[in-house]
């Protein structure tokens, strides 16, 4: 029986969730939710978080920060004028922060440590870790680190030192 690294991983952060995903399928939420009509006047803290996401993801790709900022502006999900100015130059300050400090952490390029590990139960542990540097994993995300999301990492760092070069995981 093989079990992927990235099951393994979503179930420790939600057992529930994973659960309902892999036997029924289902997911609870999703990005197949329509876009709001209305105009925002402020941004919630998932709005916050999504753009933060999406400006943090486009900074490691090398993009620019003020074609980061038009780009965000021209998506729409920002209240209008100034109203939005402040928000958009909070959120990419932050971003541009982590970013700094995410880079500080790499040691050499991205690599990905590929997986196939015979458990003693029987069970093959298979599946590929990304945002390998060195011997770390960083990954930058635009939020405060959760318990949930240190379980996810967990199974994969785990899985990453028995697949690779042995010490100073």
């Amino acid at each position: 029986t093989e079990l992927p690294v990235r099951d393994l991983a979503a179930f420790l952060a939600s057992p529930p969730m994973a659960c309902l995903r892999a036997r029924l399928g289902l997911a609870l939420r999703g990005a197949d939710e329509p876009a709001s009509e209305g105009l925002p006047i402020e941004l919630g803290g998932l709005d916050r978080w999504a753009i933060g996401e999406r400006v943090l993801g486009q900074l490691a790709a090398g993009a620019a920060p003020s074609d980061v900022a038009a780009a965000e502006r021209v998506r729409g999900q920002l209240p209008p004028g100034a109203l939005g100015d402040g928000d958009l130059r909070q959120i990419g300050t932050e971003a541009t922060s982590l970013m700094a400090q995410a880079t500080a952490l790499r040691d050499g390029p991205a690599r990905q440590v590929a997986v196939r590990i015979d458990l003693a139960s029987g069970i093959r542990l298979v599946g590929s870790v990304p945002d390998v540097h060195g011997q770390s994993i960083v990954r930058a995300t635009y939020s405060r680190s959760k318990p949930a999301q240190q379980l996810r990492v967990w199974p994969e760092l785990l899985a990453s030192a028995s697949a690779g070069k042995k010490g100073g995981w």
